[in-house]
C-alpha cells in the first residue's frame, strides 16, 4: 500500500489484515481521492475507533457449530468455511476475525462438520463461504463439495465470492466443472459499486453462465462508495445487463472500527425506495440488515420495525438539521426490531455518527 501511493508508513494502521489485488489496482483512479474501490480495501485510520454496540462476532456466527469450520445460525441453513484466503481483504469485512489468520484454522476439523450435517437433517441449505472458497484450487473446492453434496437431507449448496470482482482471472473452467457438478445452486457476489464491473469481470460472469451457474449479487450499503441513489440505481441495471440478479442491499455489519463506512437505515431506506419505478423490478434487490444476538437476516421495512414509540424505545427527540433554505427536518434515529420472539434497538446516533448530517441532507433534498 505505501509502495503503491496510497498511504504512508508512517499512519496509524488498524491490526488487521491487508491486501490488495493487482486487478483492483488497476481499476483504481489515483486522482480521485474518494476513489470507491480504493475506500474498500485501503486501510483507513478511522478503523481504530471502536464504538459502543461493535463486536467481532456481532452476528452470533461462532456460537452453535462443529469443527471450527461450521456454523449454524439458522433452523434450517448453516454456513461452512472452507477458506480463510481472499484475493483481497475488504476493511468492512464481517468476518475479520478470522481471514488470513491460520492459527484460528488449526482446530478445523471438516470430517466433525460433515458428521454434523448428518446428524442434523433439518439443514437443508448450506453457504460454503471464508475467507473465499475460489482462492482454493478446484479439487480442494471439489473436496468439500462433494461431501456435502453425499449428504440426502442437504439439497441446496450455495458459494459466496468476491473472486469475479477481486482478481477474475482466479477463476478458471476448472472451479467452474466442480461447481456445476457438485449441486451448487447459486453463487453469490459481492459487488459494491459499478466501477467493480470491468471487462475481465464481465468475462467472469460470461464462463459461470456457460456452466449454467446463476449469480446472484449481495451488496453492502457503505457510506462514501455506494450511498446515492444514482449509483445504487447504475449498479442494480448493470448487474442486471450482465447477467448478475442484484439480490441483497445489506445495512453495514456492527464489526469494530466501522462506524465511517455505515449509513443509517433510515438513508438506506430512502434510498431503497427511489430504485422502484426508476429501473427494472427484477433488478431491484431486498434491503436486508443482519442484526446482532442471532436475531439473523431481517428486511428493513415497517413490518419488522417501530420508529418513534417512546414507550418501547425510550426515543429522544429525531435529529435536527437545519439550512437557511428550508425548516428544521426531523426523522427517526431509533429502530426496535422485533423478529421471532428477540428484540434490537438499533439507534443510528451511536452506530451510524457520521452518517446523521448527511442523511438529513438526502431526505430534504428528496422531499424538496
Amino acid at each position: 500500500m505505501v509502495d503503491a501511493g496510497f498511504c504512508s508508513a508512517n499512519d496509524p494502521h488498524p491490526d488487521s489484515a491487508v491486501k490488495l489485488s493487482d486487478h483492483l489496482l488497476s481499476l483504481i483512479d489515483r486522482n480521485n481521492s474518494a476513489d470507491p474501490i480504493a475506500k474498500q480495501f485501503v486501510p483507513d485510520p478511522r478503523e481504530l475507533k471502536i464504538i459502543k454496540g461493535e463486536e467481532w462476532d456481532s452476528l452470533g456466527e461462532e456460537e452453535k457449530g462443529a469443527g471450527n469450520v461450521l456454523f449454524q445460525k439458522y433452523p434450517n441453513r448453516c454456513v461452512l468455511y472452507v477458506s480463510t484466503h481472499c484475493a483481497a481483504f475488504c476493511r468492512f469485512c464481517t468476518r475479520k476475525r478470522r481471514v488470513e489468520d491460520e492459527a484460528k484454522d488449526a482446530g478445523n476439523d471438516y470430517e466433525a462438520a460433515f458428521q454434523y450435517l448428518r446428524d442434523h437433517p433439518e439443514i437443508d441449505d448450506v453457504l460454503v463461504t471464508g475467507g473465499d472458497p475460489l482462492m482454493l484450487a478446484p479439487s480442494k473446492l471439489e473436496y468439500s463439495l462433494k461431501n456435502v453434496k453425499s449428504i440426502p437431507s442437504v439439497k441446496c449448496i450455495r458459494i459466496g465470492t468476491r473472486v469475479p470482482i477481486s482478481n477474475p482471472k482466479q477463476l478458471t473452467d476448472e472451479h467452474c466443472r466442480v461447481i456445476a457438478e457438485n449441486g451448487v445452486k447459486f453463487v453469490n457476489c459481492q459487488f459494491n459499486h459499478p466501477q467493480e464491473i470491468s471487462p475481465q469481470t464481465v468475462e467472469a460472469i460470461d464462463r459461470f453462465k456457460r456452466f449454467g451457474i446463476s449469480l446472484n449479487n449481495q451488496s453492502v450499503l457503505l457510506k462514501g462508495v455506494n450511498d446515492s441513489v444514482e449509483t445504487m440505481r447504475a449498479l442494480c441495471m448493470t448487474l442486471y445487463e450482465v447477467g448478475v440478479r442484484p439480490y441483497y442491499i445489506y445495512q453495514c455489519d456492527l464489526i469494530p472500527g466501522l462506524s465511517h463506512f455505515r449509513t443509517t437505515i433510515t438513508k438506506g431506506r430512502f434510498i431503497h425506495s427511489r430504485l422502484r419505478g426508476f429501473i427494472s423490478g427484477v433488478a431491484i434487490p431486498f434491503y436486508i440488515v443482519d442484526l446482532p444476538a442471532g436475531m439473523g437476516k431481517v428486511h428493513c421495512t415497517r413490518d419488522n420495525f417501530v420508529e418513534f414509540a417512546p414507550d418501547i424505545t425510550n426515543q429522544g427527540e429525531g435529529v435536527a438539521f437545519d439550512t437557511s433554505i428550508n425548516p428544521t427536518l426531523e426523522y427517526p434515529v431509533r429502530k426496535f426490531f422485533n423478529y421471532q420472539n428477540k428484540s434490537f434497538l438499533y439507534d443510528e446516533r451511536e452506530f451510524c455518527p457520521n452518517d446523521i448530517e448527511d442523511t438529513a441532507r438526502m431526505l430534504y433534498n428528496g422531499i424538496s
